[in-house]
């Protein structure tokens, strides 16, 4: 985003939460990228008070999100994100493609669907769990009928299962510290200078602020996305070999 870009986002964040506060009503963005969530972090004491406000994306440590505005002790009742989850599956899947996040969201796309009116895209056994805004809904439902050359069903369902978006592999690296270029390298086998150059590229973020440097150390149950890699939870140091290096477990997604 360009510093005008910034700007108008910003004036929009603020243009929500103050017609939150003055009609006591809730009001929601769009879903965000991890860049503009970074961008209300940076800026979120000019845009609304600390307890005023929720990010979600339809379940935990979700990459894309919305922003709420409000809360349940100004307005007098619990609010309900407007999110429904879509279910994608080969109609037959021993013909089926091998079909990846990009043919779903290519195929997403081409029905005319904005990126910004869907969350993330869980992929996994060559279906897809899609979150999307509650009104998109019906109109995916009854119109996504092919991804790739593959024929598909779409379904409306409660939740993505927790199989999908817990699932992670764990890793175990050993570093030199808890730095993040220093673990950022190892779990994407990467060279300290291409770690340094994602970082200075600004496509590294923690727990969905943007880094600016590697030079900090990572906490237990920080999440580091990484735009064109995926993203892992840092699960802390667990020993100290010898030579005084760190001997630490990740949770890769």
């Amino acid at each position: 985003m360009s510093v005008n870009e910034d700007d108008f986002f910003i004036k929009r964040l603020k243009d929500l939460a103050n017609t939150a506060w003055n009609k006591n009503v809730y009001t929601f963005t769009d879903f965000l990228n991890m860049a503009q969530i970074s961008l209300f972090y940076n800026n979120k004491k000019d845009i609304c008070s600390e307890d005023f406000y929720k990010v979600y994306g339809g379940y935990d440590n979700s990459e894309r999100a919305m922003i709420m505005f409000g809360n349940e002790d100004a307005f007098g009742y619990a609010p309900s994100f407007p999110i429904s989850f879509i279910h994608i599956k080969p109609l037959n899947k021993k013909f089926a493609d091998e079909l990846t996040h990009r043919d779903f969201l290519g195929a997403l796309i081409n029905l005319g669907i904005k990126r910004e009116v869907l969350g993330d895209i869980v992929v996994g056994d060559n279906e897809a769990f899609i979150v999307c805004l509650e009104e998109m809904a019906p109109f995916i439902e009854r119109n996504l009928t092919r991804v790739k050359h593959t024929s598909v069903n779409c379904e409306v369902i409660d939740n993505i299962p927790k199989i999908y978006v817990d699932k992670v592999t764990e890793m175990l690296i050993n570093v030199a510290s808890e730095r993040l270029d220093a673990v950022l390298g190892e779990v994407f086998k990467l060279s300290r200078n291409a770690a340094k150059e994602l970082i200075g590229a600004g496509k590294v973020y923690i727990n969905s602020r943007q880094c600016v440097t590697g030079k900090g150390a990572l906490k237990e149950g920080d999440i580091v996305s990484v735009r064109g890699y995926g993203r892992f939870v840092f699960e802390g140091v667990k020993s100290i070999s010898r030579k005084g290096r760190c001997n630490a477990k990740v949770g890769v997604w």
